[in-house]
Parts: C-alpha cells; sequence; structure tokens
C-alpha cells in the first residue's frame, strides 16, 4: 500500500480486552482503567498521524486484546502471548515503528512522568533509541525515564 511519506507506524494501544492494566485513580470521580485511556490516546494520534502523512495500523481499536482471550495469559515459559501477538502484528504490517502506549500505575504519587523504552540489542537498536529521545520533548508529562532494554524483560 503506498503513503505519502514511506513510513508505517504501527501503533498499539495496550491492555484491552480481559487485561484491564493498571486501574486509574481520578480526583473526584471514578477512575480510568489503563486499557481505556491507552486506547483512548492511540485513536486520537490516529488522525494525527495520517494527517502528517504516515500509513497507520492499530493493533486493536475497540475494547478487546489482540490474542485471542484465552491465550492472554502467559504460556508455560513465561511468554506474554498477547503481547507476542502485537509484535507479529506490527512484522506483518511491515511497520517501521512500532509505538506502544501504557500508562503504568505507581502506590507512589509522588512517581511519575513519561517513560520511554526501546529495544537496545537489536541491530537497529541507535535508530531505537534516537526515536525515543525525539519522543520524550513531545510529550506534556513531566520528565521520566529513558530506558534501553529488551522488550521480552518487560510485560
Amino acid at each position: 500500500m503506498a503513503h505519502a511519506n514511506g513510513h508505517t507506524v504501527f501503533i498499539d494501544p495496550g491492555h484491552g480486552g480481559a487485561d484491564r492494566g493498571a486501574p486509574g485513580v481520578s480526583y473526584p470521580g471514578p477512575g480510568v482503567d489503563e486499557a481505556t485511556a491507552n486506547l483512548a490516546v492511540a485513536l486520537a494520534l490516529l488522525p494525527l498521524l495520517r494527517q502528517a502523512g504516515y500509513q497507520v495500523v492499530l493493533s486493536r481499536t475497540a475494547d478487546t486484546s489482540v490474542a485471542p482471550e484465552s491465550a492472554v495469559l502467559r504460556s508455560s515459559s513465561g511468554i506474554h502471548l498477547d503481547n507476542e501477538a502485537r509484535v507479529a502484528c506490527a512484522n506483518a504490517a511491515h511497520a517501521d515503528v512500532l509505538l506502544s502506549i501504557h500508562m503504568n500505575g505507581f502506590g507512589d504519587r509522588s512517581a511519575g512522568g513519561a517513560e520511554t523504552v526501546y529495544d537496545a540489542v537489536r541491530p537497529f537498536a541507535t535508530a531505537n533509541e534516537q526515536l525515543a529521545r525525539l519522543l520524550r520533548p513531545a510529550s506534556s508529562l513531566p520528565s521520566g525515564r529513558l530506558a534501553g532494554g529488551s522488550p521480552t524483560a518487560a510485560s
């Protein structure tokens, strides 16, 4: 599929379906769970990227998991099967970038800010780090941490 700038962005609104992610807290009123907030951010980002000329593919557009619901849990070897399904979808879309959106929850209210994690062990680790550093100032959140690591270590 041809597109204006030749780049495909795969957006993964983390969690969904039975996996609700971190519970959100708002004052006053009921909280919003992470799966709902992640999807809202992804759906707001979608038209912005398309308007900029990117081909955009989402792992989900509704409150669902990506893998079949029965496979959301970890395999016997500890692999989170829904995460594996998301990566497989990004690879099938021939994505140039996989952007996974999460709203991490912390019990300590002083902890906060944007966290940008990239895969430092892949052959394109330098490009991963460059993108992560470019995304940091674009965030309206307070400065958090930039971490290079293996995505297989994260859940």
